[in-house]
């Protein structure tokens, strides 16, 4: 296989790996050359990886992502969902740290002022947020766990006892 711009044979040496793993048939050496050149900007949108749903719907992209009432209706459209109970709860599945904290709801988020408490890394109950709130934690350091998981044990056992 040879350089498309010199005509030097690629090896190990002189080609880079992405290049040939992409089969792009340009040496290291020509590769620095025509990145000085003011045509590199060109050349690197014509030759540049892109997303194939992109690659074949350019209209999509230059009709629906850059016109801006689409984009404003759509921030909308996302800010209203997000107030939903669904969102609510898909953002904190979304905003959990995700690979430290699981989220492994034990009861249902009944009430719209309702938050989720992780009683450890993995288990989340929803409570009240003035519940939640009533005493500072953090689940990582463990700092008042002990004593806000006792306060939700006992207002969970009254809560379930009466429905």
């Amino acid at each position: 296989m040879n350089c498309r711009v010199c005509g030097v044979e690629l090896t190990d040496d002189n080609w880079y790996p992405t290049y040939k793993r992409d089969n792009r048939k340009l040496c290291k050496q020509c590769h620095l050359t025509l990145k000085k050149t003011s045509k590199y900007k060109e050349w690197e949108k014509k030759y540049r990886r892109t997303n194939k749903y992109q690659q074949y719907h350019k209209e999509y992209n230059i009709n629906y992502l850059s016109n801006p009432k689409i984009r404003k209706h759509r921030n909308e459209v996302k800010k209203e969902w997000n107030k939903t109970l669904k969102g609510k709860l898909n953002q904190a599945r979304k905003n959990s740290k995700r690979r430290e904290l699981k989220h492994i709801p034990l009861n249902e988020c009944e009430v719209d002022g309702w938050e989720g408490h992780h009683i450890n890394k993995e288990y989340v109950v929803y409570i009240p947020k003035e519940l939640h709130r009533s005493i500072a934690h953090n689940v990582f350091s463990g700092k008042n766990m002990k004593e806000i998981n006792e306060k939700i044990n006992i207002w969970f056992n009254d809560y379930y006892k009466v429905i």
